[in-house]
């Protein structure tokens, strides 16, 4: 088998059967498998998986709900496949997904990612816009990078690497995504495979496409923990630390004051103008605000439980 494709998958039925549709369309002549654990769904996704047709073996694993990094590795340790290539349940693969990868491993790669545009079937909203805009300012920031990208722009609903090298690292680090947590466990795994002297390519022609459909509600929740996130990986890769935090949340005295006192009602305000279609531009700004404010309030909380922890 020269591929294992894993995917972690949670609630999300129709979109990971649509994933794993996709699949069977791959313009690659090696053999392949697909495996996908459901992680804890309620949804049924396991029996719609299980229903599929497809021209490639296919292993439908279920567990309790453990993350995304827990689901990765149970998926890697059954696979067969020489090289794992991980992938979210939210991407669509291109024809040549496989063939790009298999290209560029064969090219001297160690690890490998390509480009995630935004889906066009995605909701047409302001968030699906932002992921839109960051998908492409990525892949013309990369596409002219000579050698190992940087740790920060690898993701994990794309990466290949192989099976030998992903058990030697010891896979994801789940203490990343403990608990429906969210952040950084591709960083985490990019950090020690730059650490050993690894290689890490960003192909563009490496493309699955990805059907946005997070919420307002959601969004801000995974932003906060995702400062936790990066906490805890600058903990973790203190010679990392620098450039680990997003630099567009710098909080100041003011922003301090205001959130203090108007975090409830900004949040309140601003998540039911959105959830109600109301896109103006104020709604818009304050909605970044508050997301500023919600990934800072992530850190401080975490930055509190290290320093308790190292005392």
């Amino acid at each position: 088998m020269d591929f294992s494709i894993v995917i972690p998958t949670y609630q999300r039925r129709q979109l990971v059967a649509s994933t794993v549709r996709a699949l069977a369309q791959q313009e690659y002549s090696g053999p392949f498998e697909v495996i996908v654990v459901v992680d804890g769904s309620t949804d049924g996704s396991a029996h719609a998986l299980r229903a599929l047709d497809t021209p490639f073996p296919l292993t439908v694993l279920e567990q309790s709900n453990q993350g995304i990094a827990a689901a990765r590795n149970r998926g890697a340790a059954v696979a067969s496949g020489d090289r794992l290539l991980f992938m979210d349940d939210d991407m669509c693969a291109d024809r040549r997904l496989l063939a790009e990868h298999a290209r560029s491993h064969a090219l001297g790669a160690d690890a490998v990612t390509g480009h995630v545009p935004l889906h066009p079937e995605s909701p047409a909203n302001f968030l699906s816009e932002s992921v839109k805009a960051w998908a492409e300012d990525r892949e013309k920031m990369l596409r002219p990078v000579i050698g190992s990208i940087d740790f920060l722009e690898v993701v994990g609903g794309q990466l290949s690497i192989s099976r030998k090298l992903f058990t030697e690292l010891n896979g994801f680090d789940t203490n990343f995504t403990r608990r429906g947590t969210f952040g950084n466990e591709d960083r985490d795994l990019a950090c020690r495979l730059l650490k050993a002297g690894h290689k890490i390519v960003f192909n563009p022609d490496a493309i699955s496409w990805q059907t946005y459909i997070v919420k307002p509600r959601q969004f801000l929740r995974n932003y906060r923990q995702a400062g936790g996130a990066d906490v805890r990986l600058a903990a973790k890769h203190p010679d990392f630390a620098d450039r680990i935090f997003n630099p567009e949340c710098v909080e100041s005295r003011m922003d301090t004051l205001l959130w203090r006192w108007f975090r409830w009602p900004a949040s309140m305000i601003t998540l039911i103008c959105l959830e109600r279609g109301g896109e103006y531009a104020w709604c818009k700004r304050l909605f970044w605000w508050v997301w500023r404010m919600e990934y800072c309030r992530g850190a401080r909380k975490a930055s509190r439980s290290e320093a308790r922890a190292s005392k």
